[in-house]
């Protein structure tokens, strides 16, 4: 027998082929976000994942239509934390 996961089906599967799509989103938003405007990362990590959501919903990305701002943002976390510490640790604040 053989069973077929449609991306409806398994969320975090749409979600994680969608990589490069978010990796696009990420690096737009730490390239042009001043880290030395937050009080702490934690605050910093805020005010990426408010951006990155904002462009998702503006450009409407039909890549990441049925995501949640759940998952993506627990996706971001996950998977780029570290480029998002070292946005953070460059901004020599």
């Amino acid at each position: 027998m053989k069973i077929i996961i449609t991306e409806n089906q398994l969320e975090t599967l749409m979600i994680r082929r969608r990589y490069e799509t978010i990796n696009k989103f990420v690096t737009f938003v730490l390239n042009n976000t001043y880290p030395c405007d937050y009080d702490s990362y934690e605050h910093f990590v805020s005010g990426v994942l408010y951006e990155i959501n904002d462009m998702v919903g503006f450009y409407e990305a039909d890549d990441l239509q049925n995501t949640t701002t759940e998952e993506l943002n627990d996706f971001v976390v996950k998977y780029f934390d570290d480029k998002i510490r070292q946005a953070w640790g460059e901004g020599n604040c």
